[in-house]
């Protein structure tokens, strides 16, 4: 499927929740340049409840996971969370100590702002730490799928300045130059550009 993709021109997903493994040395894998970066889809739980193992604890409560099931996906999603973190330190997107989840989301969002991806997508949820889901894959009735209202309202999100400030920081790193770095995919050369192109080409028209 992706070697078609590529042939046709039709870039990838890159969601990083996927894309976590357990080796500090290579946290995540390699981001390549004609994708999507997200840090998770509309059929995945929002990165707060991915982190803290909400999302297990539902699909439990569904009966959609057994509970032995769901202490394996649980250490093994602690063991890549663990990784994830020493690997942020180290690239100088967070700093030592035990950060709080939302320091630990901004800092995957500047992994992602700083990597080769030609695009990147936001969800606004994450930026307050929401836990419920919009949607659950294999549920009609159980669960208030795409009908759930959000906790800020769209005049609130205007005015909230921690989706401001994280918007502002993101769309920074996104305009500076190619960082040089190994692992992940944090932007390489090529990238720069790309889009410088890209940029020069919105201007003209």
């Amino acid at each position: 499927v992706r070697t078609s993709m590529k042939r046709e021109g039709i870039g990838r997903m890159y969601v990083l929740q996927s894309e976590l493994q357990s080796d500090s040395e290579h946290a995540v894998t390699p981001m390549t340049g004609d994708c999507l970066a997200s840090l998770g889809t509309h059929d995945m739980p929002h990165f707060a409840a991915f982190w803290k193992g909400e999302d297990t604890e539902l699909l439990q409560q569904l009966g959609h996971l057994d509970r032995e099931d769901a202490r394996r996906i649980d250490s093994e999603r602690g063991d890549r969370r663990n990784a994830l973190l020493v690997y942020l330190m180290k690239e100088g997107l967070l700093e030592e100590g035990t950060p709080d989840l939302e320091t630990i989301i901004s800092a995957c969002h500047a992994l992602m702002a700083t990597g080769s991806a030609p695009a990147m997508m936001i969800t606004l949820e994450d930026l307050w730490l929401e836990t419920r889901p919009q949607n659950v894959p294999g549920t009609t009735d159980e669960q208030p799928n795409w009908s759930r209202r959000g906790a800020l309202s769209l005049e609130e999100m205007m005015r909230s300045e921690t989706v401001a400030e994280a918007l502002k920081a993101i769309d920074r790193l996104r305009r500076e130059p190619v960082r040089g770095s190994t692992g992940a995919g944090i932007r390489e050369s090529g990238r720069s550009g790309n889009s410088a192109r890209q940029r020069s080409k919105g201007q003209q028209k």
